[in-house]
């Protein structure tokens, strides 16, 4: 009997002994498994920087007025947040390499200064060629020259009330700009009211629209430079049928809205232009015909579709969505009048 207890009293401490080898090796493995599987990495930045000053010294590293410092972030779905406070600076054309994300430019998908920023310096965001969108603050008082030129793909803009001035080809060639809101009355455009001999600040930027309070410095400058224009800002951001407008070469351009020259019945890709009320601006002189242009986007020039005698045409195969432009030409004595009559109006198809 004693011997039988002694064997189930050996064979319990065999198997105590065998489990506890197994549990250590089971836990060991266990360790080993748990650490071989890194953390899933969370990215929360593409890149980001903060500015330095001409002589290459950090704005931010205490050796300036911490106020003036200034940092950029690109996030994951590439949107460059601008931060701080005061000017960015700028840089010329020869060293646009310099700019802190020029690498990642043509991969930015929007752009958005944050408040506390005073001034946009040269050339800043230029060539970010599929940025969509940009949002200013309050603070801004300046835009420089050149800031967002070749941002082909910038769709629409609001100044804000602060600023004071844009300056020399800051939207030039701004391929998809087609809405700048201007919300106050005094900001400036090229620095003066001595306008460029041009359009200047939106050089190339064929298809926008300026939304602006009645007789702003913003409204002078888009009659001077024969940018279309509109009083209606609500309608900013939101284009349909933009502004027409007309030219005549001792008056400037004349804002003419949708009563006398305009586009209706937008639907099906189709369209009616008219022009009723506007040729002859000159007593006793009546237009043989009237030759209707469409701008080519692709050639930067406006191309001959059609020649009439009435005072309104239909336009067709239009995409919906897209954004046309149309220039309407008078006839008199069998010569055209480009330099010193015509029509322009710009919608957007439906």
């Amino acid at each position: 009997m004693n011997k039988t207890v002694k064997s189930v009293f050996s064979l319990l401490l065999s198997l105590l002994f065998i489990f506890s080898i197994s549990s250590d090796v089971s836990a060991e493995e266990t360790s080993v498994s748990g650490d071989s599987e890194a953390p899933e990495e969370i990215i929360t930045e593409i890149a980001s920087g903060s500015f330095e000053s001409r002589d290459g010294s950090k704005k931010n590293s205490g050796e300036e007025n911490e106020e003036e410092s200034q940092n950029w972030i690109i996030d994951p779905d590439y949107k460059l947040t601008v931060s701080g406070m005061g000017f960015i600076k700028g840089y010329s054309d020869s060293e646009l390499t310099d700019i802190p994300w020029s690498e990642y430019k043509h991969l930015i998908k929007s752009i958005a200064v944050d408040e506390g920023i005073k001034g946009i310096g040269f050339n800043l965001f230029r060539d970010c060629v599929n940025a969509t969108k940009v949002s200013l603050p309050s603070t801004l008082t300046k835009i420089d020259g050149r800031a967002f030129e070749s941002c082909y793909s910038l769709q629409s803009v609001v100044i804000p009330a602060n600023v004071n001035n844009v300056e020399m080809w800051a939207f030039a060639n701004c391929k998809s700009l087609v809405s700048v809101l201007v919300a106050s009355t005094e900001t400036k455009f090229n620095n003066s009211l001595v306008y460029y001999n041009g359009d200047g600040v939106f050089e190339g930027s064929d298809n926008v629209t300026i939304f602006c309070k009645r007789n702003s410095n913003a409204q002078k400058y888009a009659s001077h430079c024969g940018i279309p224009f509109s009083n209606k800002t609500s309608d900013a951001g939101k284009i349909s049928t933009l502004m027409a407008y007309a030219y005549k070469s001792n008056s400037g351009y004349l804002s003419l809205g949708n009563k006398k020259a305009g586009v209706t019945n937008i639907r099906n890709g189709r369209a009616t232009l008219s022009w009723s009320k506007i040729f002859p601006w000159d007593k006793g002189i009546t237009p043989d015909s009237f030759m209707i242009y469409a701008y080519n986007n692709n050639i930067n020039d406006y191309v001959l579709i059609n020649e009439t005698t009435n005072k309104s045409c239909t336009l067709s195969n239009l995409t919906p969505g897209g954004t046309y432009k149309f220039k309407v030409v008078p006839i008199l004595n069998g010569n055209p009048y480009d330099d010193e009559y015509r029509i322009v109006v710009q919608f957007k198809a439906k």
